[in-house]
């Protein structure tokens, strides 16, 4: 075999070395593609009951995007759905630190005032969703909110009324018609029984 031959023979199995070597990587390594991906896994987790896990990532998550305001979010959603109210509401504050608009601080401030409902705050979240409504604005979450507070106060016809305005307001709302169902229900058991001494629980729409 001449010199030539074995110069070039070498560099064949370099580069044979080589192509294997990319090959390799690229069938092992994953690259990691963003926030939205994440996302998708601490959603597997969470559906497969591995929240000690959804949790490290979303922490991984905090030191990847600290400014980012669908973190805490995320963060929020999976405490509230282990039923971690106290978690859940930390994350939610600390999301209001990163909102951008008003949009953002509305749908988050009814999301706080939803929790302090379910924790039997009702004078408390009454505050907190009329003080946001009044800053920001009315919006389908408001007027679902505010009629499920006055449901649990077995206020049956200024709920009926909220949900009347909902639905002129939004005609496209699919919780208008189950909230009205749940209303002349609600009445009617109560009128039924002739006291209103205890309160219904409601639950928000769609938990």
């Amino acid at each position: 075999m001449t010199t030539r031959t074995r110069m070039r023979f070498g560099l064949y199995t370099i580069g044979a070395i080589a192509l294997i070597a990319l090959v390799y990587l690229g069938w092992f390594y994953v690259p990691h593609l963003g926030l939205d991906q994440d996302k998708t896994e601490v959603f597997r987790l969470a559906s497969e009951g591995k929240w000690d896990e959804a949790r490290h990532l979303i922490e991984v998550m905090d030191e990847r995007y600290p400014d980012d305001i669908r973190v805490p979010l995320l963060c929020g959603w999976l405490e509230d759905g282990v039923g971690n109210l106290d978690g859940s509401t930390r994350a939610y504050e600390r999301a209001l630190d990163l909102c951008k608009s008003d949009a953002e601080h509305l749908e988050l401030q009814v999301t706080l005032a939803d929790i302090q409902r379910r924790r039997g705050q009702v004078a408390v979240a009454e505050r907190r969703l009329e003080d946001a409504a009044n800053r920001y604005g009315e919006s389908a979450k408001t007027r679902q909110l505010r009629a499920i507070l006055l449901m649990s106060k077995c206020h049956w016809d200024a709920a009926l009324g909220e949900v009347d305005r909902l639905a002129e307001e939004n005609p496209v709302d699919p919780h208008a018609s189950g909230l009205r169902r749940r209303i002349r229900k609600l009445r009617e058991a109560d009128e039924a029984s002739g006291s209103n001494e205890s309160a219904p629980v409601v639950r928000s729409p769609g938990k």
